[in-house]
C-alpha cells in the first residue's frame, strides 16, 4: 500500500491540491505472474485502482505493474490512467 499511495501522491499533485487517497477495497488484483518461474522469486501484480478525494469523490480508474521481489524490495512500474470521473 505504501508505494502505492507515494506513486498516486506523485502524480496526482501536479494537478490537485488535495492529495487523493487510495484505499485497499478499491484495489482489483487483475494478474499475477512470476516472470523466471521457479529460478527466482519475483512476483508481478498488475492491479487497478480507484484514487478519491474527500469523500470517495473517484478521480480516475489507474492501472499499475507492481514488481515484489523476495528480498523486499518493491518496484511500481507502468502507471496509466483509464478512466476519468
Amino acid at each position: 500500500m505504501p508505494f502505492i499511495q507515494k506513486s498516486v501522491e506523485d502524480y496526482f499533485t501536479k494537478f490537485l491540491t488535495d492529495v487523493p487517497t487510495v484505499a485497499p477495497w478499491n484495489i482489483d488484483i487483475l494478474r499475477v505472474e512470476k516472470p523466471n518461474a521457479y529460478r527466482s522469486f519475483i512476483f508481478v501484480l498488475k492491479i487497478r485502482i480507484k484514487p478519491y478525494v474527500g469523500q470517495q469523490s473517484w478521480i480516475r480508474c489507474c492501472l499499475f505493474k507492481i514488481a515484489v521481489h523476495g528480498e523486499g524490495d518493491v518496484e511500481v512500474n507502468n502507471f496509466q490512467h483509464i478512466k476519468k470521473y
